[in-house]
This record gives structure tokens, C-alpha cells and sequence, in this order.
């Protein structure tokens, strides 16, 4: 493995070597593009899985599943992936809709998510019980899954508005984008949006969210996918990887999804197929239940605290992507 900090130079070294080229998604641009274009041989788009860490990626904590795309990337709605291919079209043999199922069952019982952060506090128990409890879900709002996965709804206040008005008597709760309430993303809620809110759920972790909600509101936030995990209701206002498939209550139309899913086999392509995982204790390839193992056991040390300030968070970024193996990921 080779790394460049440019495109055309990577591009040169992969056809001299007869090599393949793998990037992260969220670097591209046409410029970048432009820099590959003299490259005819693999090209892989990279982004985190969705069992990724203890701690945020924004605090350069490593993560412990990617995904590689040799289509497109499952974020962006606006042309096929290689996990929606695999959605559409794969079988899923018996044993492989067991094996989802207990993966299921193992995540809602170690009660893991993307990046299993702690709660501070319980302000869930707060909320009332009388009313229906709708979780209005934040996100980072220059997010390329925005960007390409959303139509006339692309900010964190104009979610709020539709949420409220499609639950005018609901109980709404908004949590923060973690990134975003690290202050390391844009996606603050606007004046109007706030005053449209009961409650916030900043600093909890989302897994009690959603033991204590009814519906999930969002754009395209994997929160959708682990609120679907729990049986919640899930409305998007985007084009999630997961919806279009007939497990949630979609405002936007998908016309290339036209299967209809149950919940095992979209596990059993989400999490089973498509990403591949890497263990924090060797740094080789792994199987998903390896990860939920050492994700499950690290709850018993204390949880990590990101990098302050801009410089620091650069420094150990820099110091990640010097060292050829998986930097800590808890």
C-alpha cells in the first residue's frame, strides 16, 4: 500500500504498477476526478462502516470498518452503489437471514450504534409518556449524504418544521450531530426551529433515544437504520441507504429500489456484506461479531476523550495517518 496526496500522482504510480486506486468518497470533486481520469484500471470509493468505533471520527478515532465501493457509495441517492446492487438483487440464503438475526439481537443487547458514545445524564426520563415521542435525529448539514441524498429538506431547521408539522400534537426531541455539537461540524438549529422543539437530547447516547421514542425524523441519518434495529418507526425526508425498501415511511420517491426488503436481509447486506472489519487488537481483517466483542468489552474502561482545539485534533490526525496501523479506537 502506497500513499499520495494527489490524484494524478496516484493515478501514475497505480497504472505503473498495474495497481488500483481506493479514496475516500467524501474527497470527491471533479477536480479530483479530473486527476484520475488517466487511470483506466479498479478505482474503490472508501467510507466508514456502520459499526465504526468508541468515539468520533471528527476526534480521529479509528475506525473499525470501511466500506469499498467499486460502483459508488452508499450515500449518494443520485446514482447506484454497490450496496444498493447488492440489496436489489442479492439472495439471501437461510443461514445467512440466521446469522443477521442474531447479529440483531447481539446489537440490541450489548445496545451498540455507529460510534458508542456514553449518556450524560438521563433527561430521557423526563419525556412524557402520554404523548407520541418523536426523535428528531441532526445532522452535519454540509454532509455529502445531504448534499446528494436530499431534495427541497437539507437543513437540521427545516427537518424540525416538517416533523412538527406531519406531528403537530407529538412530543418533539431534537439531538445535535455529535460532530456537530463537538463543535467540529455546521448544523445548528435556527431561532424558530428551537422554539418548534420540547426537548433536547444532546449528550445522550442514541440507543437511549430510542428505548424512549416512538418515531425517528430524519434526512438521511444512520440513526434511521438503528432506530429500524428496534422496531421504531422511521420517517426519512432524504434517501438513506436503508429506506426505499419498504421498511420505513418515505417523503421522497426511490425508482431504482423496487424490492421490498424484510429487516434480516437489509442487516444481512448492511452490516454482514458490504463493509469490511478490522480488529482493534491485531489490526487485521475481522468478522462483524469480532468487532461487537471488543466494542461490547471496552465498555469496561473509561471512554475516550477527543483531541481539543483545532490543532490538537490536527496533530493526532497526523499522527493516525503516519502509523500503518488502525490508530486506537477506544
Amino acid at each position: 500500500v502506497r500513499y499520495f496526496a494527489s490524484p494524478d500522482r496516484a493515478a501514475r504510480a497505480a497504472g505503473r504498477h498495474n495497481g488500483r486506486i481506493i479514496y475516500w468518497a467524501a474527497r470527491e470533486s471533479e477536480a479530483f476526478l479530473a486527476g484520475l481520469s488517466g487511470f483506466d484500471g479498479p478505482v474503490l470509493r472508501m467510507e466508514d462502516g456502520f459499526i465504526r468505533s468508541r468515539g468520533l471520527g471528527s476526534d480521529f478515532f479509528g475506525a473499525l470498518s470501511v466500506s469499498l465501493d467499486d460502483l459508488g457509495v452508499y450515500y449518494d441517492a443520485t446514482a447506484p452503489s454497490r450496496l444498493e446492487v447488492l440489496l436489489e438483487t442479492a439472495a439471501f440464503p437461510e443461514a445467512r437471514l440466521a446469522r443477521a438475526a442474531a447479529l440483531r439481537e447481539r446489537i440490541l443487547g450489548a445496545r451498540l450504534s455507529k460510534y458508542n458514545l456514553p449518556s450524560e445524564g438521563d433527561g430521557f426520563t423526563a419525556w412524557p409518556a402520554d404523548r407520541e415521542r418523536v426523535l428528531v435525529v441532526g445532522q452535519v448539514e454540509n454532509d455529502k449524504s445531504i448534499l446528494k441524498g436530499c431534495e427541497d429538506i437539507r437543513t437540521n431547521s427545516a427537518l424540525v418544521a416538517a416533523a412538527r408539522a406531519a406531528h403537530p400534537d407529538a412530543f418533539l426531541i431534537f439531538k445535535n450531530h455529535p460532530d456537530v455539537l463537538a463543535g467540529n461540524r455546521p448544523g445548528r438549529l435556527g431561532p424558530d426551529a428551537l422554539e418548534a422543539v420540547d426537548a433536547l437530547a444532546d449528550g445522550l447516547d442514541i440507543v437511549d433515544c430510542l428505548d424512549h421514542v416512538d418515531v425517528l425524523a430524519t434526512m438521511t441519518s444512520l440513526s434511521g437504520f438503528e432506530a429500524l434495529l428496534r422496531g421504531r418507526r422511521v420517517e426519512t425526508w432524504g434517501r438513506p441507504f436503508y429506506a426505499g425498501w419498504g421498511l420505513t415511511h418515505d417523503r421522497l420517491d426511490f425508482p431504482r429500489r423496487t424490492r421490498r426488503l424484510t429487516l434480516d436481509q437489509l442487516v444481512a447486506g448492511a452490516l454482514i456484506d458490504y463493509p469490511i472489519y478490522v480488529s482493534a487488537l491485531t489490526g487485521w481483517p475481522c468478522e462483524v461479531e469480532d468487532v461487537l466483542d471488543q466494542l461490547d468489552a471496552a465498555r469496561a474502561s473509561e471512554a475516550p476523550v477527543g483531541p481539543t482545539g483545532r490543532v490538537a485534533r490536527f496533530l493526532k490526525g497526523v499522527a493516525a495517518s503516519l502509523d500503518r496501523r488502525p490508530p486506537p479506537a477506544y
